[in-house]
């Protein structure tokens, strides 16, 4: 029985190892053309935003797919992709965790956006709606730097082309009164 189990054990680590050795791959193969830290993210993140489209399976169903399951399908709303993108980020030696912007009145999470620690500086990165916010000194934004400065959100050129598409900007609004939520989650 024992030799038994340490055989599950072992050929359920052998699997679990080839299936991170395939996000590697992947992270990898996206990233193979970046020569800085902050190209690998804003590639990882438009990589993830064209893989990784909501609605094309009911939601019951994406919520019982594993994360590589999602991206193999190609489909997951804005914490999924986030997740993901989290997952490939870290085999780049990205630090990263997941922020759920909540709403003033109901305290609800109508975005999720992931915060990335680059140059000891946790910057936002939009992965759902792809947008790429840049603070006066034209460095990725930090949730702090929108909080000083909204017009980081409100003048983005990707956020005015989504404004009542989503609800990006409203959601973004968060950051000017620093109600939002950090939720740590490991890739």
């Amino acid at each position: 029985m024992r030799k038994g189990f340490i055989a599950f054990v072992l050929a359920f680590c052998i699997a679990s190892m080839a299936y991170a050795m395939d996000v590697r791959e992947v992270s990898n193969e996206i990233v193979k053309d970046c020569s800085t830290d902050e190209q690998k993210l804003c590639v990882l993140r438009e990589a993830v935003y064209k893989q990784m489209r909501p609605g094309k399976y009911p939601l019951q169903d994406v919520l019982k797919m594993s994360p590589e399951e999602r991206w193999d399908k190609g489909v997951g709303w804005c914490n999924h992709q986030v997740h993901v993108f989290m997952m490939l980020a870290a085999q780049q030696g990205f630090s990263s965790r997941m922020i759920y912007l909540l709403t003033k009145d109901m305290g609800t999470s109508p975005h999720t956006v992931a915060n990335v620690l680059l140059k000891n500086r946790w910057v936002v990165i939009d992965v759902g709606n792809n947008i790429e916010f840049r603070n006066k000194y034209g460095e990725l934004a930090t949730a702090n730097d929108m909080s000083l400065d909204f017009t980081i959100v409100s003048e983005n050129e990707r956020v005015k082309e989504l404004k009542g598409e989503f609800p990006t900007l409203e959601a973004m609004e968060i950051f000017t009164n620093s109600s939002y939520l950090v939720k740590e989650i490991e890739p």
